[in-house]
């Protein structure tokens, strides 16, 4: 099938399915590839499409090709199908089915203008947004600001750099995307500030940070600003948003007729959200430790309870996806 040349009235594609079973699927799929090349055109005239946009703006074209394929002369048109049946090496009958669109160039310019005036609401959106969580942020309604700055990223990421910056021209406005990042992460911080406290026996106080070091890792996974772990009764505690409280305790660790001791660490773990004084989960959590001698055993056992720490918060934030879920 040959391909007409480009005119200043209409763009011309070309779409190709080889080797399909039913001539119905082999139509179908060369008319999308064909629509799939027209969007990579538009895509060339500075329209990045996003995966959800590809897909809006492919029903579009196919609708006006199927629809207007036989209206006036400024439309969409399905100018020619061709096929023609071929036989595999294995005796089977498949088909190649060639399509051929016609595309007027003033569509091109109306997919551009629709883009650019997608991109123009997205950009006032999020310029709302701005304003809104800079207003609440300055009134100390973290929650507010956070929600704010984080859709003005989102809102921001479907727009390209350089028609940002173009809109920025545009409307005199000053360039506000790093100032809300900046700003949102500033918000984060606080409205995610959060404080471990460990009670623990006196032999392992002078541990504490070793031994809480994978419960760090995992709050700061879900997105907590941590300070601490801090031992209670040790001075004043930091001011935060959340505390997470770890009681623990061992027993006497048991000689096992010589060969091992085992030693029992029970407690409880609490989460404290201290803005509105309410206690956001609690659990009460054991564990044991078997080693040569007592000590080691105690330790062991520490060890396997803050594991099952870690194993709870990853439950806890894993299935609600950060603190303001809860």
């Amino acid at each position: 099938m040959r391909v007409p040349a480009a005119d200043d009235t209409f763009l011309y594609f070309r779409g190709i399915r080889t080797g399909v079973a039913r001539l119905e699927d082999g139509e179908r799929d060369a008319m999308q590839a064909a629509v799939r090349s027209i969007l990579d055109y538009l895509g060339q005239e500075g329209m990045v499409y996003y995966a959800a946009e590809r897909h809006a703006a492919a029903t579009r074209i196919t609708d006006r090709v199927r629809l207007q394929s036989a209206g006036t002369v400024h439309s969409a048109k399905l100018v020619q199908l061709y096929y023609r049946q071929v036989v595999s090496q294995e005796g089977r009958f498949l088909y190649d089915v060639f399509t051929l669109v016609r595309y007027p160039r003033r569509e091109v310019v109306a997919e551009r203008e629709r883009y650019l005036a997608e991109r123009k609401r997205l950009f006032q959106a999020a310029l709302r947004s701005w304003c809104q969580g800079r207003a609440a942020a300055d009134k100390g309604h973290d929650d507010k600001a956070l929600a704010d700055f984080a859709l003005v990223r989102d809102l921001l990421a479907r727009i390209p750099r350089g028609v940002y910056l173009d809109l920025l021209a545009k409307t005199g406005t000053e360039d506000f995307a790093r100032q809300a990042e900046s700003r949102r992460r500033i918000v984060e911080k606080k409205v995610r500030s959060l404080v471990v406290v460990v009670s623990a026996p006196d032999g392992v106080r002078r541990d504490v940070s070793s031994l809480f070091s994978p419960l760090v890792v995992v709050l700061e996974k879900f997105g907590f600003s941590l300070q601490g772990p801090v031992s209670r009764g040790r001075g004043s505690l930091p001011e935060s948003r959340y505390r997470l409280e770890i009681t623990v305790g061992t027993t006497e660790p048991r000689d096992n007729l010589g060969q091992f001791y085992s030693s029992l660490a029970e407690g409880d773990l609490r989460m404290r959200d201290l803005r509105h004084d309410q206690l956001v989960f609690s659990r009460a959590l054991q564990s044991r430790g078997f080693a040569e001698n007592a000590d080691a055993a105690r330790y062991e056992a520490l060890t396997a309870f803050v594991a099952r720490c870690v194993d709870e918060i990853s439950t806890v934030y894993g299935t609600s996806h950060g603190v303001e879920t809860l």
